[in-house]
């Protein structure tokens, strides 16, 4: 799946990016692939950061600098 814009820039975790990068990864729980698939999606199509503000996507601004966002799955 590769990324056009540079919404994602990094993985903290080594599965999502697994699963970014190949479609798949036994290291995710098999419960929450789904969803985390679909969370991908969302950020993929993305064209600004108003279109993440979506209920029960619980998308947040992190403290620090540069200004990085989050988002949770579980």
């Amino acid at each position: 799946m590769p990324y056009a814009l540079t919404v994602i820039a990094t993985f903290k975790s080594k599965a999502l990016r697994e699963l970014w990068e190949t479609g798949k990864s036994a290291k995710l729980r098999p419960d929450l692939v789904e969803r985390v698939r679909a969370r991908l999606a969302i950020l993929n199509g993305a064209k600004t950061l108003a279109a993440l503000r979506l209920p029960g996507l619980d998308f947040r601004a992190r403290h620090g600098r540069p200004r990085r966002y989050t988002v949770d799955v579980n």
